[in-house]
């Protein structure tokens, strides 16, 4: 079912829970939100022990400390250019042009940037939220068939879900209709329509274009409308941002993307109330700089290797002593990425020779430190800190991460 109000709903919370498989998993749906920019950078705490065991491993790890990363955003604008475009950067599909016969108020953008910057934007959107919701019914009666064959329609009865209003879209003191018709595919693919009010009751399909399903709504601004729809990474479901458009004589004039960006992380270092900060593990939490993993695991190619792994050949498989038994294990880390609206990027481990019950064990003393939900696993390496090995386990949580550290 199409969303509407609010604007912004938060996060998009639908995941596949994949962790480390030497078999086959389930699908989840946990829930989570956007993140938020509260913590403190450079401090220490303490946390109770873990620690999990599976018959047959050899080594037991047990939790030895966790660095927790709050992402602090700002908020930046993507301006499009005033022509023929793919439209990649707003989160549209296909080519469309922008005519250039207005353009969107540098105060509206001040205002929302700041709602998003305040924690308030939920509510600001939905304040300045001015139109009209409509049946079904009611959309045909108004606007007829007639643009049904050039849309890709058959018929009436051939439109899947679809969401209109009436508003003075195009702000000439004339009530247009706009719709969003979602095309009923795993892959959450829509168009969007808007029908100019050409009085007395008449309708022109005027324009349209292609994209992802998102929540939209026009908002109110000095006395004009603007079209706003949120934005969301397809691969970690977060809504980063809102677009605005500004339609004139019933075509898209102006548009403008507003989106989180991340500053920086603040670092919060949590050791078992039984374990010393050690130095040389500090050193080790920093070889890898885990602060860029999600960007960096966006790129396929790219796996991580701790000094304790070692990768087989040209071939995307690993080997590392994990369980201290004196045989190396054989694994593949890889990202899954979503293809649909129903999972978001997660990591797997998958075992080449069937003896990562290891990697279980830690699984499992990671979800019983964090009660259960430690967030989205992304990927782990394995480092040696003398004649011990490391274990470190990158969790997502909207956009901030866990980074645990094992022993």
């Amino acid at each position: 079912m199409l969303k509407k109000r609010p604007v912004l709903a938060g996060a998009v919370a639908l995941a596949m829970g994949l962790t480390f498989l030497s078999g086959c998993g389930g699908d989840t749906v946990p829930t989570g939100d956007n993140g938020d920019t509260s913590g403190s950078t450079g401090s220490t705490t303490t946390m109770a022990n873990a620690v999990s065991e599976i018959p047959g491993v050899a080594k037991t790890y047990q939790l030895a400390a966790k660095v927790n990363g709050t992402a602090v955003k700002t908020m930046v604008l993507q301006e499009p250019s005033f022509d023929e475009q793919s439209g990649g950067s707003l989160g549209l599909s296909g080519p469309f042009f922008l005519t250039g016969s207005g353009t969107i108020p540098e105060g509206l953008s001040s205002t929302i940037c700041q709602a998003f910057q305040g924690g308030n934007e939920k509510e600001i959107l939905s304040s300045m939220m001015d139109d009209t919701e409509i049946t079904r019914e009611e959309f045909f009666r108004r606007v007829g068939d007639t643009w049904l064959e050039e849309a890709g329609w058959s018929a009436q009865d051939s439109v899947p879900q679809l969401l209109a209003v009436c508003v003075d879209g195009d702000n000439d003191g004339v009530e247009d209709i706009a719709c969003e018709i979602f095309s009923e595919g795993s892959a959450g693919f829509s168009s969007f329509h808007f029908f100019k009010g050409m009085g007395e009751g008449t309708y022109s399909h005027t324009h349209v274009f292609d994209s992802i399903l998102e929540e939209f709504g026009f908002l109110s601004y000095e006395e004009k409308h603007y079209l706003c729809r949120t934005n969301f990474d397809y691969d970690t479901k977060l809504i980063d941002g809102v677009d605005i458009f500004l339609y004139t004589d019933g075509v898209l004039a102006d548009a403008i993307g507003i989106r989180n960006q991340i500053v920086e992380y603040q670092k919060e270092t949590v050791w078992l109330e039984d374990q010393t900060p050690a130095p040389q593990l500090e050193d080790l939490m920093g070889g890898i700089r885990f602060d860029q993993l999600p960007a960096e695991l966006s790129r396929q190619e790219w796996k991580p290797i701790g000094t304790a792994e070692r990768r087989m050949g040209e071939e995307q498989i690993f080997c590392a002593d994990l369980d201290a038994d004196g045989r190396e294990e054989q694994y593949s880390k890889e990202m899954q990425y979503s293809s649909n609206l129903r999972t978001v990027m997660a990591g797997v481990v998958l075992s080449q020779d069937g003896s990562i019950s290891v990697l279980d064990s830690i699984r499992q003393t990671i979800e019983e430190s964090a009660g259960g939900d430690p967030g989205i696993f992304y990927t782990f390496w394995a480092d040696k800190n003398g004649e011990d090995t490391v274990i470190f386990c990158y969790y997502a949580r909207g956009f901030d991460y866990t980074l645990y550290l094992l022993l």
